[in-house]
């Protein structure tokens, strides 16, 4: 068996966290937003709260546990990223929601950065692992 290669296992990561969070209960806003500073891999609205979650996959735990990738500079990128959604998207705490072409807008108090680690198998998501709030902010 041939190792995936890192743009394969990341989809494949996302898309099982993606259906991950909507099992959970979160509404989808975005994935794979890219904004000045960086990139969101998922935005979405869970309980009143904006939620920034950051997708990290591996196909083996040989290198480390995923959340040891999630370094100082990422952290920073991902704060720039999420204050640019936040001053751009999500205007006075509301978010557009889309089903199909219906809009709907949802609000939000607070937000928070979670992290979603997914460990592959031969190509399907055996484990997945969400730690909330992995990013301290005032809010």
């Amino acid at each position: 068996m041939t190792a995936l290669n890192n743009r394969i296992s990341g989809k494949i990561g996302e898309a099982a966290a993606e259906a991950f969070l909507k099992r959970r209960g979160h509404r989808i806003i975005t994935v794979n937003y890219r904004t000045y500073g960086g990139e969101l891999d998922i935005v979405s609205v869970h309980k009143g709260i904006l939620v920034f979650t950051e997708v990290k996959t591996k196909s083996t735990s040989f290198r480390g546990a995923p959340v040891g990738e999630l370094t100082y500079d990422k952290e920073r990128r991902l704060l720039k990223a999420g204050y640019w959604f936040r001053r751009v998207d999500g205007k006075e705490g509301k978010v557009p929601y889309y089903v199909g072409k219906l809009r709907f807008t949802l609000k939000y108090k607070k937000y928070r950065y979670d992290l979603v680690e997914v460990y592959l198998h031969g190509g399907t998501a055996r484990q997945i692992i969400h730690t909330k709030n992995v990013i301290k902010t005032e809010r």
